[in-house]
């Protein structure tokens, strides 16, 4: 299952909750543009994001090292779950492509004011990525790559889930997606604690 996050939103509180889950052996590898996100597991493999940097002297300039790159690069190791702390632009396309390829349990969050709106924020973000691809190919990528929409509020000074949607499809006629609201299975329900 992938899953998207987003509103106000703690990696901290909530996304470190959804780990817990993932078994010790699964190779997760973080990336950020700056490092905050503190996660405790084992196979954990962390990257980060840098501005372009200047010589100080006699040394080569060294390049830029973006979200997007990271993605690519993280494929190379063989990742059970990807995180990227936040989807803002062009890295979306990347992420977008790695999903799509079998990497199930991974996370994102992106900022919209709700979870119908996150997904079409996403696919605006695909877009910066000027690859060419068509926004109705745009849209069934995102539906085979997001299973859940996760979007968290803060009321009164707490962090809430206000709703979680499931991903069902794009309807191509109305341009837009198709969610449904989600209910964990019993289970889950009866194990989980306010």
């Amino acid at each position: 299952m992938r899953l998207l996050l987003h509103g106000n939103f703690s990696w901290q509180d909530t996304g470190g909750g959804v780990l817990a889950l993932s078994p010790d052996q699964d190779r997760i590898v973080l990336i950020e543009e700056t490092s905050e996100i503190l996660i405790d597991k084992p196979n954990l493999v962390r990257f980060e994001a840098r501005r372009a940097q200047v010589p100080l002297g006699q040394e080569e300039p060294m390049p830029a090292v973006t979200i997007a790159d990271l993605v690519r690069a993280t494929l190379r190791h063989r990742p059970d779950r990807i995180l990227v702390g936040e989807v803002r632009g062009p890295e979306a396309f990347d992420l977008l492509q790695a999903l799509n390829t079998g990497h199930l349990g991974s996370m994102t969050t992106i900022h919209a004011n709700n979870a119908e709106q996150a997904l079409t924020r996403l696919a605006h973000c695909v877009l910066t990525a000027n690859v060419g691809l068509p926004h109705r190919s745009t849209r069934e990528a995102i539906t085979l790559a997001i299973h859940l929409v996760v979007h968290l509020a803060r009321l009164d000074s707490k962090r809430v889930v206000t709703e979680v949607v499931r991903v069902r499809g794009y309807d191509p006629q109305s341009d837009r997606f198709v969610v449904e609201a989600w209910s964990p299975p019993q289970a889950v329900q009866e194990g989980a604690t306010a």
